[in-house]
């Protein structure tokens, strides 16, 4: 099997467990963020891991999620309206977890972006969960 082959069923698959493909029918966006951005940052998409090679917004439109050019193939950017987001409790000392509502995608990050999220989220937005007993 050819690695073009290979490539494209690896991130067939990688965009399938994260729900990128569907959230890409809801919220695929040409546009940048309009306020503050983290880049080569990580996040966790239902468990798929971006390390490093994320970008995360948040601006007055919504939450804005891409990753580096060379990981875009079937991973376009998005932009994800704010009420279209919750918080969800965290289930770790050091995420954040957030639901798109529309395709339950669960969404966790680092404090720092999370806290950005948190001004936005509609209610309290999540809180960090305490460190285990």
């Amino acid at each position: 099997m050819s690695m073009l082959v290979m490539s494209f069923f690896y991130n067939w698959l990688d965009a399938r467990a994260a729900t990128w493909d569907k959230l890409a029918r809801l919220y695929e966006t040409e546009i940048e963020p309009d306020s503050s951005s983290f880049v080569h940052t990580t996040f966790v998409m239902n468990e798929r891991c971006y390390r490093g090679i994320g970008t995360i917004g948040a601006g007055r439109k919504g939450l804005y999620l891409a990753l580096e050019q060379s990981h875009q193939f079937l991973h376009p950017p998005l932009l994800i309206p704010w009420s279209d987001i919750e918080a969800m409790p965290a289930q770790t000392n050091v995420r954040y977890a957030f639901r798109i509502k529309a395709t339950a995608t669960k969404l966790q990050m680092g404090d720092i972006a999370a806290e950005e999220i948190r001004k936005f989220v509609p209610g309290d937005g999540p809180r960090r969960a305490p460190l285990a007993a």
